[in-house]
């Protein structure tokens, strides 16, 4: 998922405002004291424009979303037979 239609389809659960700002972020495995995954993890954070509300995004969870959303679109393959049996 890119961070355009992050944007375009967020809605802060707070205040329901659609606004906001998207920020990238690097955590290490100095900051797991904070709850956070150990290890140079990156996120998305993504902050209400008018109460400051914040959710974090783990990118590689949101590129799965990606991978997977386009493995659904892809076009059906056609098998090389089926290929022969519509030439005839």
């Amino acid at each position: 998922m890119d961070i355009t239609t992050i944007k375009e389809q967020w809605t802060c659960p707070k205040c329901r405002s659609r606004g906001c700002t998207t920020q990238e972020m690097s955590l290490t495995k100095a900051s797991h004291k904070l709850a956070l995954r150990a290890g140079h993890e990156k996120y998305l954070v993504v902050t209400c424009t008018l109460c400051g509300y914040s959710e974090l995004y783990n990118r590689k969870v949101l590129a799965r979303i990606v991978e997977k959303v386009l493995i659904e679109n892809a076009a059906p393959i056609v098998k090389q037979a089926d290929l022969i049996k519509g030439d005839q």
